[in-house]
């Protein structure tokens, strides 16, 4: 049962293809139970995708899509994606190079774009944004309290 009262069950599938991927179901319970990111499945309306990265497995992000239209939620798939390789974002300030540095993603970064003065914009393989640096922090926001930094998520 989950924190919220919810009980969660496992369809036959999952069972099956959580052992063949060698996942065990208590990691599949976690992510449920803690995810770091919840969305809609975009092919069903009854289906929710549950993530969350786990550190014992290299930090690779697990997936578990749950049925939740029901009084207990059932577990329809759980599998590694691929497509949430590169790690979790990372901010960075290095307060003796004045500079600070938002990292999207662990893509390897294969050029990189000064698109104002000391705005640097580093780009992936497939020409994504994984990287803002920014120079001169403190003239830009002089009053910067870097002890009170807020992460708003909706």
């Amino acid at each position: 049962m989950l924190s919220n009262g919810v009980e969660l069950a496992f369809t036959k599938h999952a069972i099956t293809v959580m052992a063949m991927r060698q996942i065990p179901l208590e990691l599949a319970r976690r992510v449920v139970a803690n995810p770091e990111r919840r969305l809609p499945d975009p092919n069903d309306p009854e289906v929710e995708r549950f993530f969350a990265r786990i550190p014992e497995y290299g930090g690779r992000a697990l997936r578990v899509a749950v049925n939740t239209n029901a009084a207990s939620w059932r577990v329809v798939s759980v599998f590694f994606d691929r497509t949430m390789r590169g790690g979790a974002m990372k901010l960075r300030v290095d307060k003796e190079a004045d500079a600070l540095y938002l990292r999207l993603d662990d893509s390897a970064i294969t050029e990189s774009d000064e698109v104002s003065p000391g705005v640097v914009l580093d780009y992936s393989e497939a020409n994504e944004v994984v990287g803002v640096e920014i120079l001169r922090l403190s003239q830009r926001a002089p009053n910067l309290d870097l002890s009170n930094i807020i992460l708003e998520t909706d």
